[in-house]
């Protein structure tokens, strides 16, 4: 019996990690858990006396670890390592970090590997990709210090097929009733168009990026601070009609730039999703986009 023990604990030793001779096999098996949602790996990797130290954790432990940082695994979607250096049981990593928004972003962590296992984490924030400053160029100093880009998104239901509600965003001469009041052309992938708000005096330059008929539209244009993506996103509802989701993202700025710009891009795509909603329902032009400024946009609210 003394025999089978000893077989049995070499054994649940082997499986802690795949190698526990090379702390760099160790760091990228954590990695690859957080990739493949694998639960029970991270578990066999991580110490009983593991800390997790980052801007925004001091210290915390292993059952703080897995209910704050567990959770990212369901939008992690990939790493690529740009540096993994052992130096004895300590692995130097940085990466470029996937998430399912296609967002991409750059970390530099300091992981420290005893007997197969991490017994220490020290991670340190990096920026997005790409950069936000032009190159050679660099942010304000008072710009906020945030890890993910702030994102615009709202949504609606028209009581139309997708098709009728795709087209009306393909089509400037029913986008035209609702939204923008000229554009130089329909929305074709890789081909850039103008939209102008002639009311506004102002216009943008517009790059179709994804199109796929009655089911997602992908745009780059200029904004506030610089190229912004948005996209929409139309789900068939049975017996209802067709729910529309828009979601603008890459905003640029200091903190207080940022919640502004968000703000903006969520109301103002409301009510465009509201004009939709009147003319393709309705029959009905309900000016909401040129109504909003009535003294222009660098007055918006003329009662105060």
């Amino acid at each position: 019996m003394r025999g089978f023990h000893l077989w049995e604990e070499s054994r649940m030793a082997k499986e802690k990690v795949p190698n526990i001779a090379d702390p760099v096999a160790v760091a990228r098996t954590a990695y690859d858990a957080y990739v493949r949602k694998d639960r029970s790996t991270i578990e066999r990797v991580i110490a009983a006396d593991f800390r997790f130290t980052s801007p925004l954790d001091n210290a915390i432990d292993r059952q703080t670890y897995f209910a704050r940082c567990w959770p990212n695994s369901e939008w992690i979607k990939g790493f690529d390592f740009i540096n993994l250096v052992r130096d004895g049981e300590r692995v130097f990593v940085t990466y470029d970090g996937h998430d399912a928004k296609g967002n991409t972003f750059r970390n530099t962590e300091l992981i420290t590997v005893r007997d197969g296992q991490i017994v220490d984490v020290e991670v340190y924030f990096g920026w997005p990709i790409p950069h936000k400053a032009t190159p050679g160029r660099f942010l304000p100093e008072n710009a906020s210090q945030v890890v993910w880009t702030p994102v615009a998104k709202t949504g609606m239901l028209i009581r139309k097929s997708p098709e009728e509600v795709f087209a009306a965003f393909i089509n400037p001469d029913i986008t035209t009733r609702f939204w923008f009041t000229r554009s130089s052309g329909p929305l074709e992938t890789g081909k850039p168009v103008r939209w102008e708000w002639e009311m506004y005096d102002g216009s943008t330059q517009v790059t179709p990026k994804t199109i796929e008929p009655h089911r997602r539209i992908v745009i780059e244009w200029d904004r506030y601070s610089g190229p912004t993506t948005v996209e929409w996103k139309f789900a068939l509802l049975q017996n209802a009609g067709t729910f529309v989701s828009v979601t603008e993202s890459g905003f640029t700025g200091t903190g207080e730039e940022l919640l502004n710009y968000v703000t903006a891009s969520t109301q103002g795509f409301t009510w465009v999703l509201a004009g939709l909603k009147g003319f393709l329902e309705h029959g009905v032009q309900l000016n909401f986009v040129a109504d909003r400024f009535p003294k222009g946009p660098t007055e918006p609210y003329p009662d105060e």
